[in-house]
């Protein structure tokens, strides 16, 4: 896999795509909404989650206890560790992946 990303970087950095850079950003939004959706269908309340990408920078990284799954958003609540961000909270649920 490492060999075909490395190409498929290389070609796009090195202009080849050019002519395709619109199509290939329409496939990978397709599939990160793809993606997020099949996580938001296998979430339920009590699950764990990671967040990441997102501000403030001192929540990525951290794990939160899913309360609610709402369409677009999680309602999580952070542990001790999250400090001043510990409470409950919305986050958007492309920011999270779930623990197994």
């Amino acid at each position: 896999m490492t060999t075909e990303y490395t190409d498929i970087a290389a070609a796009i950095m090195g202009g080849f795509m050019d002519e395709r850079i619109k199509d290939i950003e329409f496939q990978i939004k397709s599939r990160k909404d793809y993606l997020k959706n099949n996580m938001m269908r296998q979430l339920l309340p009590g699950d764990i989650v990671v967040v990441d990408h997102i501000r403030p920078k001192a929540i990525c990284g951290l794990k939160a206890t899913v309360k609610k799954v709402n369409r677009t958003t999680l309602s999580v609540v952070f542990g001790p560790d999250a400090g001043r961000h510990s409470g409950p909270c919305k986050v958007p649920a492309s920011c999270c992946e779930k623990v197994s």
